[in-house]
């Protein structure tokens, strides 16, 4: 069986997130930062349609969106202490037009994004019923707390949710 981003993601990068969350070892007081949120910056070549995207799908509220004066479009987007920061620059192609694979896995470098959720079953059904390009459907992995499934956004990257 040839291994790709839908047969390992569900299994494997699960099974290394909720290790990592759940069971590893705590820092001495202020030996690391007290991480309380995330952030993503995301590439496109139309900030407008990826930020309604976030917004209308999963609940992202745009705070700012501009245009510097080199030319890079941006938005803003926050919800519950995730940022996502959408750039639209100038110069910025592809995949395939650089002559990449289009496959994630296929090249080195962030390969997702991960977002928690209170509700794996409500936000299935709304991802459902607003008929999101699903990646991957609901999966529980054997000897892990969390069930997870993957959808893609416009411009194609993965955006994995977790939750009981």
């Amino acid at each position: 069986m040839k291994m790709t981003v839908r047969t390992l993601v569900p299994a494997l990068l699960l099974a290394s997130f909720v290790s990592c969350a759940t069971s590893a070892p705590r820092s001495p007081t202020g030996a690391t930062p007290d991480v309380t949120g995330a952030f993503f910056s995301l590439s496109t070549g139309d900030v407008d349609r990826l930020a309604a995207w976030y917004s209308e799908n999963l609940g992202f509220a745009v705070d700012r969106k501009g245009r510097t004066p080199a030319g890079v479009s941006f938005a803003i987007l926050s919800r519950a202490g995730a940022l996502i920061e959408i750039l639209q620059l100038p110069t910025s192609r592809t995949r395939e037009a650089w002559g990449l694979p289009p496959e994630p896995e296929a090249v080195r470098g962030i390969l997702k994004i991960g977002l928690l959720v209170n509700d794996l079953d409500a936000s299935w059904a709304k991802a459902r019923a607003r008929s999101l390009d699903v990646f991957f459907p609901p999966v529980k992995p054997p000897d892990v707390p969390q069930r997870t499934f993957g959808l893609k956004d416009p411009d194609g990257n993965i955006v994995q949710l977790f939750g009981p």
